[in-house]
């Protein structure tokens, strides 16, 4: 049942490193659309230099185990945080990580209570939390994560019902931030966090043998 499968530390490594691309791929379009907290077109460039310095600490014959690769993923973005941006993602990695350090593989419950503890270290690491960013998609995925396992769904319906969350909160950063709809825009770090999620859910799809329509369409148009 894909309800009980889990995850080991190769599938994270590969989530890991799809993200990079993602980003790598889409980094000249966050930067454009940088207004918040201000516009110097960076946000593309430093969540993905983060990221790259997280899978700089992969090899071929590390991270087969969900807290070996919690671990690095930690250790990564610790050490490679830049920007604002940056180091709300970076903090969002190493609460992820803390809470599966301890796992050989981890299931639906286990992931959603990670992506808790992900959403909790991002907003303390910002003085003065504000809406309509990075942080509310990050609430808003983590939250819904948390619904699905409570309710006991499966993987499909995490993966799916995660990247539509997302999305939709994506949409809805303009209407909770004045300067983003003055300027006709979503937010930057909220946008690249959907792009990072995408991948995310692509590999688990991938890794469990699950196809989202939906989600592979949009994965194929960042390549």
């Amino acid at each position: 049942m894909l309800s009980s499968t889990k995850i080991n530390g190769s599938t994270l490594k590969k989530m890991m490193i799809t993200a990079a691309n993602n980003l790598e791929r889409t980094k000249e379009e966050i930067n454009a659309i940088n207004v918040f907290p201000v516009p110097d077109g960076d946000t593309g460039v430093n969540l993905f230099l983060t990221v790259r310095t997280v899978i700089e600490q992969f090899t071929d014959d590390n991270a087969k185990s969900v807290a070996e690769a919690a671990q690095l993923i930690s250790k990564g973005s610790f050490l490679g945080a830049k920007g604002n941006s940056g180091v709300i993602i970076s903090q969002f990695f190493q609460g992820f990580s803390s809470s599966i350090e301890e796992h050989e593989e981890i299931g639906i419950k286990e992931f959603a209570d990670a992506l808790q503890e992900g959403k909790e270290w991002a907003y303390d690491a910002v003085m003065n939390p504000q809406e309509g960013t990075m942080l509310t998609v990050i609430k808003d995925t983590a939250d819904k994560a948390r619904e699905i396992a409570e309710n006991g769904g499966d993987w499909v319906e995490m993966i799916s019902g995660t990247y539509l969350t997302a999305v939709e909160s994506l949409k809805e950063t303009p209407n909770l931030l004045p300067v983003l709809k003055e300027a006709g825009v979503v937010d930057a770090g909220a946008k690249g966090f959907v792009n990072i999620w995408l991948g995310w859910c692509f590999v688990l799809m991938d890794s469990l043998g699950i196809k989202i329509s939906h989600i592979e369409e949009e994965f194929a148009k960042l390549k």
